[in-house]
């Protein structure tokens, strides 16, 4: 690798947030006084869906914005594995039914 801080600009998420987060510390040891940069990095190398909830976020730290990022990814995966209820649709069919049951 020729030069970290390249390296870093490019890595994306492509995994888990903490696969993510791990390969980006290794990167970020490697450069010295990036400072405040670093949080501008990390967020941009995130999901595109999960980036621009994080910026609405503004974390002041990495440690705030790897907590954040892993807190708003598992909201993420909870949301698309809860099911969707579905209200019932009364048709004419099963209203005739219900009448005709009644009826009797």
């Amino acid at each position: 690798m020729d030069d970290p801080l390249v390296a870093l600009a490019n890595l994306k998420q492509t995994g888990s947030v903490q696969d993510y987060h791990k390969a980006f510390i290794r990167l970020a040891h490697l450069i010295e006084k990036i400072g405040k940069k670093l949080i501008s990095l990390f967020l941009s190398g995130l999901r595109k869906n999960l980036r621009g909830k994080m910026k609405l976020d503004r974390p002041m730290t990495m440690v705030s914005a790897y907590i954040s990022a892993i807190a708003i990814d598992a909201i993420a995966v909870a949301e698309k594995k809860q099911v969707r209820f579905t209200p019932f649709k009364w048709s004419a069919s099963v209203s005739r039914l219900l009448t005709v049951s009644t009826k009797t």
